[in-house]
């Protein structure tokens, strides 16, 4: 995986530029050209170009070779934005997307095909932690303690959880499209909101 983490002096990683330490100025990516890459098409994208704007400022406080990518999604060739015909390439990228392609594993494999490091978690780690009923499987195959849950499939699927209960969409960022249900008259409202999300419903025990 090329991740953003400074290889060990053993197994160097020459994919990545050199480094002396993460923890100085003249440390790791000291030198390279740094894609800090935010936006994205998400309904998060307001809070990601401030995330992508702090990070870029910040980078540029440190002296860092920094360049802001505004990518729009898909129509945006981010390829062609990460390597410019007519310019510097970007040597790493910094992730400050959020939501959908920025943090579900989509611009990771991207950039993993394109040989380009990468802050943040790998394409399979993203891609779980985005999608919340793969993940509470996961979590229920390796026997980890988590509230109790189910996919919506009708009425007695809220019997099952009981009230009050959590109502999102299985694949969002942050708490997009989620709706806490105290009384089952606020169930139709909580189910509309989360499909307008995403097509999977998943329901979740409240604590």
């Amino acid at each position: 995986r090329r991740r953003m983490t400074q290889p060990s002096a053993a197994t160097p990683d020459p994919l990545l530029p050199p480094a002396r330490s993460a923890r100085s100025p003249a440390g790791l990516f000291r030198g390279a050209r740094v894609a800090v890459i935010y936006g994205g098409p998400s309904s998060e994208r307001a809070v990601s170009l401030q995330s992508g704007g702090r990070v870029l400022s910040a980078l540029h406080g440190l002296g860092y070779d920094a360049v802001g990518i505004d990518w729009r999604g898909p129509a945006d060739n981010l390829w062609t934005l990460l390597r410019p015909p007519h310019g510097r390439p970007a040597d790493v990228a910094f992730l400050a997307l959020h939501g959908t392609y920025g943090e579900d594993g989509s611009v990771q494999a991207l950039l993993e095909c394109c040989a380009i490091p990468y802050s943040g978690s790998s394409v399979l780690a993203s891609a779980l932690a985005m999608d919340k009923v793969a993940a509470r499987r996961v979590f229920d195959q390796e026997a980890i303690e988590s509230p109790r849950w189910c996919v919506y499939r009708g009425p007695a699927d809220v019997a099952r959880i009981g009230l009050p209960l959590v109502v999102k969409p299985s694949r969002e960022g942050s708490s997009v499209g989620i709706s806490i249900v105290h009384d089952s008259a606020q169930l139709p409202a909580a189910l509309t909101l989360t499909l307008q999300k995403h097509s999977v419903v998943l329901l979740k025990e409240y604590v």
